[in-house]
């Protein structure tokens, strides 16, 4: 798709480049986000009336893709290397080598948001940050998982199938929204 914006493009209520205070953001956004109707950009929380791009804004999008990225190295690590438990009283299909993934991919991804969309947060902070959340969500997870051994339910909930329930999909959000809250008010 072509980034620049044509001459008529803001009258068509369509996102452009330079729309953007930053054109890294821009970059960030999925192909098939770019050049959307106005309107379907703004549900989802992208919008110029602001005219920039804020520290607080960077740094959600920073928890969300460190934490959910964590999540998913765990899990792809776990099931092609995993071969010692972590807790198999508790979760019994959580390993080592799973959770080694997660605190890599989480480190990796930190990186990455530092380098495309976040530069306010240096790399000394960004990684270190990125691995305390992802073994942060890692606890949750062994929390939330050991609340349901306790309670003798295998699932949280019946609205996501196959996940063991909505909370096990915001465990490790639970445990690394206070720090992310708490880092933030110290550091900027």
């Amino acid at each position: 798709m072509n980034d620049e914006m044509p001459k008529n493009a803001k009258n068509q209520g369509v996102y452009r480049t330079q729309d953007f205070e930053s054109y890294a953001l821009w970059k960030a956004l999925p192909s098939f986000l770019r050049g959307q109707p106005r309107q379907v950009l703004e549900k989802l929380g992208i919008d110029e009336v602001h005219g920039e791009v804020k520290p607080a804004d960077k740094l959600l999008l920073f928890f969300f893709v460190v934490i959910f990225g964590s999540d998913a190295g765990q899990y792809f690590s776990g099931k092609a290397l995993g071969k010692h438990k972590l807790a198999s009283a508790i979760s019994p299909n959580k390993t080592v080598e799973g959770l080694i993934g997660g605190l890599v991919a989480a480190g990796g991804l930190a990186a990455l948001c530092t380098l495309v969309f976040f530069p306010e947060l240096p790399l000394k902070f960004a990684v270190p940050l990125g691995i305390v959340m992802a073994a942060l969500g890692a606890l949750g997870d062994l929390t939330e998982s050991a609340m349901k051994r306790g309670s003798k339910t295998k699932d949280a909930a019946s609205i996501l199938p196959g996940h063991g329930g909505l909370l096990d999909r915001l465990d490790s959000l639970l445990f690394n929204a206070p720090i992310l809250y708490y880092f933030a008010r110290f550091y900027f």
